[in-house]
């Protein structure tokens, strides 16, 4: 997800000339902060929890193992071009307030966040310190053997 952020600002005008609602990185308008976000991205611990699946065609599909391992799956396992492969690590700090915030380590040297997340019918945004969106994602649980992100 992260290291995509180039394409944010693209799919943020994309989402406005289309008309789409977008969060204001706040409640209300039918969206709600996260506080829980490890059992939000972990699917309450689950070991290889959930798979943050970009909006807009970008393409990222990172999973979010239980363990802070961060994982892109892209075309999966034994794949020759685009196999599965970690990629990084996440963290949360003060899970369970409404200072929650997810932050995103990569191991070619990049790291973003914090974020903090709202979601709205299953869409989770992602918001920097400026409360502004970053972009937005659903979660999807991983299996490790499949695509689980819309192409």
């Amino acid at each position: 997800m992260m290291k995509h952020m180039i394409f944010a600002g693209v799919f943020l005008l994309a989402n406005a000339l289309a008309g789409e609602a977008i969060a204001a990185c706040s409640d209300g308008g039918g969206w709600t902060q996260v506080q829980n976000l490890v059992a939000e991205a972990t699917n309450n611990n689950a070991a290889l929890g959930r798979t943050a699946c970009s909006s807009a065609g970008q393409g990222t599909q990172e999973e979010h193992h239980a363990n802070g391992e961060l994982w892109d799956y892209k075309l999966g396992d034994g794949h020759p071009v685009d196999p599965r492969v970690q990629i990084g690590t996440w963290s949360v700090a003060n899970d369970g307030t409404t200072n929650a915030a997810i932050t995103y380590n990569y191991f070619d040297g990049g790291s973003f966040g914090p974020f903090k997340v709202f979601i709205n019918a299953g869409v989770s945004d992602f918001c920097n310190a400026s409360n502004v969106s970053v972009g937005t994602f659903s979660y999807v649980n991983t299996t490790g053997t499949s695509r689980v992100c819309p192409p």
